[in-house]
């Protein structure tokens, strides 16, 4: 007995073929999200005249500096401290960000020397408007909630 294959049987097998399929990409497991370089390991507290401001990622290398705060969730005390080997001009961007942030530049004594409030994704890259030897990026509006302003000092442990 010959069998014949006709369109509607090719019709029936492509049907199956993608229900079974599909069945198994409905329980496929999401990927991880890329993140181009971990988060640091190494932490600080950060202070402010003795008030908590945040915990924060040391970022003491390029790899880690270029990476900022992008991919982590916003979190209201959490923040990530800029360690920058000489004072110079500091140029920060908010490519991949997904939140707004407030950077808080400061000078080789840890004063505060400009605070940049509510960098938004989208938002044209800022510039330190003095040089400066660290950065301090958290939540935006931290550092108006802490009454963060040019001319107060910040601490942590080195």
């Amino acid at each position: 007995m010959s069998m014949k294959l006709h369109a509607h049987h090719v019709i029936v097998v492509v049907v199956v073929a993608a229900m079974v399929l599909s069945g198994i990409w409905l329980f496929w497991p999401e990927p991880e999200p890329d993140r181009a370089v971990p988060l640091p390991i190494d932490e600080t507290v950060v202070h402010c005249n003795g008030t908590f401001v945040c915990d924060a990622w040391i970022a003491d290398n390029q790899s880690l500096r270029s990476q900022g705060l992008i991919g982590t969730e916003e979190n209201e005390t959490r923040g990530m401290l800029f360690f920058f080997g000489s004072t110079s001009y500091r140029t920060f961007h908010m490519n991949g960000m997904s939140y707004p942030i407030d950077i808080l530049f400061l000078n080789e004594s840890k004063e505060v020397v400009e605070v940049f409030s509510d960098f938004s994704p989208g938002d044209s890259p800022h510039t330190s408007s003095v040089p400066v030897k660290y950065a301090l990026e958290m939540v935006a509006g931290r550092a108006a909630l802490l009454n963060i302003t040019v001319g107060s000092y910040l601490d942590w442990q080195d």
